[in-house]
């Protein structure tokens, strides 16, 4: 099922084309094979089917969003149908043909390049000819006046051996890079989790020692101006391990799935991001942070991470300053209002893109002029506004001026709604107690708004262990359990 799901993530980009070529593909060479060309057998129902299935996968994204998990099964499946199936099928009906046994050889290529596990491609291609040869042969009750033309099978068989070796190279290339990522954020994440771990058992001695604000002792020099201080220091201290740590999950999570987790995901204000970004940037000099301007027409909330923004925005102001090219240098960030969407910009005049340039630096491992770069900056950026339901572009003049735009959508618009409904979908509640008129209404709700329902009583739940209990959210229904008090205390 992985591998089927990979095939289908492999080839999503390209889905859209593949399936209007399909669509108005099938039907045009009908005309081609009947009229312009004509050839002994042609179906107009069977190249309408194909055409069909080809629609469905170019307006997939239209389907509701309960059957976007079968997508890849339905691409599987159409595509067996529609190249190997259909192929194999008309040039049996034709006699084997040499305009079919290319249009055959065609498809093959085809059936390679749209699925790249060649396990799961050559099953389908075997599947795919047995059941045409069945349609043809027994199901039509056809005659062929030439039932196996064992000259072409050679060449069959070498297209598809061959053609899937070349392409196992390239894929093995494209692996390889993404290997050289995730190597590289499982290297941080382990570089990373011991100094942390270290300086939070830090923070719990000092915590430890040092007594609270509140404390009647005056056995120590410390005023309470310092002491305050201290445990400000602590405070903060706690936050960026906790930052830290979180940063860390959810990067690993966006190498690892090619997305960005929204496990985390709450309302937060841009303007209160993008000042604690600037504050907490660890600048190239000491002067650089004078060099930010920073002006807001326009505060908003969003529905995302605080963590991600800000890390996205470092990437940003890291950039700047690497390509910055004069003494005058200048980051203006603002946000703004515009078009119905809130934006957040930032612009620089430094040494600007090329204009064949700006296509490319969204792209995994794409860098220039940086040493020591695997080119991961920019797209996690896309990535991590596109998990916000927004967007990131740039404009830029070579030699002037160079402006990233991160669009975010209202925080009431359609988009959002549907962002935290599929939030939504990953939560999961516990229900102790009987099934009443309560349990009832919730899971109505958890049938409307798609999270998880769980329901166990009250001696269920005292033999469980801790673990038992990772919920979202864990109700208790105390009016029916009065005279249980003790269990509830075991419970507790």
């Amino acid at each position: 099922m992985d591998a089927i799901k990979k095939i289908y993530q492999y080839a999503e980009p390209n889905l859209t084309l593949v399936g209007w070529m399909g669509l108005i593909g099938f039907p045009i060479y009908y005309y081609v094979w009947a009229y312009l060309f004509p050839q002994p057998y042609e179906s107009l129902a069977l190249r309408s089917f194909c055409s069909l299935l080809f629609a469905g996968i170019a307006f997939r994204h239209a389907f509701p969003k309960v059957l976007h998990r079968y997508l890849p099964y339905y691409y599987l499946v159409s595509i067996g149908f529609c190249l190997p199936f259909f192929f194999f099928y008309m040039m049996l009906m034709n006699g084997w043909s040499t305009e079919w046994a290319m249009s055959f050889m065609a498809s093959i290529f085809l059936h390679i390049l749209l699925v790249h596990e060649t396990k799961v491609m050559l099953i389908q291609a075997l599947i795919a000819s047995l059941m045409a040869y069945f349609s043809a042969y027994y199901v039509m009750n056809t005659e062929p006046s030439q039932p196996i033309s064992l000259t072409y099978i050679p060449i069959f068989i070498f297209t598809y051996v061959f053609g899937n070796l070349f392409y196992f190279r390239n894929q093995v290339s494209h692996e390889s890079k993404v290997s050289i990522a995730k190597s590289f954020g499982a290297g941080i994440a382990h570089e990373m989790r011991n100094p942390l771990s270290a300086l939070k058992s830090s923070v719990d001695v000092l915590r430890s020692i040092l007594p609270t604000t509140q404390s009647s002792t005056a056995n120590y020099t410390l005023t309470a101006q310092e002491l305050e201080q201290l445990h400000e220091i602590l405070t903060n201290a706690d936050e960026v391990i906790h930052s830290g740590n979180e940063t860390i999950d959810l990067l690993l999570t966006s190498i690892d799935e090619n997305r960005v987790s929204t496990s985390t995901f709450k309302k937060h204000s841009a303007k209160a991001i993008v000042n604690n970004a600037i504050r907490s940037f660890s600048y190239p000099k000491a002067l650089d942070k004078s060099m930010l301007k920073v002006t807001i027409e326009h505060e908003f909330d969003f529905l995302g991470s605080d963590t991600l923004l800000k890390f996205a925005l470092y990437n940003l102001l890291k950039n700047a300053f690497y390509y910055q090219n004069s003494d005058h240098f200048q980051v203006d960030i603002e946000l703004k209002r515009q078009d119905g969407d809130n934006l957040i910009v930032v612009r620089d005049n430094g040494i600007g893109i090329a204009p064949d340039q700006l296509d490319e630096i969204f792209k995994d491992f794409y860098t220039f002029g940086k040493n020591n770069s695997y080119g991961l900056g920019l797209p996690f950026c896309r990535k991590v506004m596109r998990s916000f339901a927004g967007s990131i572009d740039c404009r830029s003049v070579l030699g002037e001026w160079t402006e990233f735009i991160l669009t975010f959508p209202d925080y009431f618009s359609d988009q959002v709604k549907q962002l935290k409904l599929d939030l939504m979908k990953s939560k999961s509640v516990l229900y102790i107690g009987q099934a009443e008129v309560i349990y009832h209404h919730l899971l109505e709700q958890a049938f409307y708004q798609g999270f998880s329902m769980h329901i166990i009583s009250l001696e269920e739940a005292i033999h469980r262990e801790e673990f038992e209990f990772e919920f979202d959210v864990i109700l208790v229904n105390l009016e029916k359990l009065s005279s249980q008090w003790d269990k509830l205390n075991i419970l507790e």
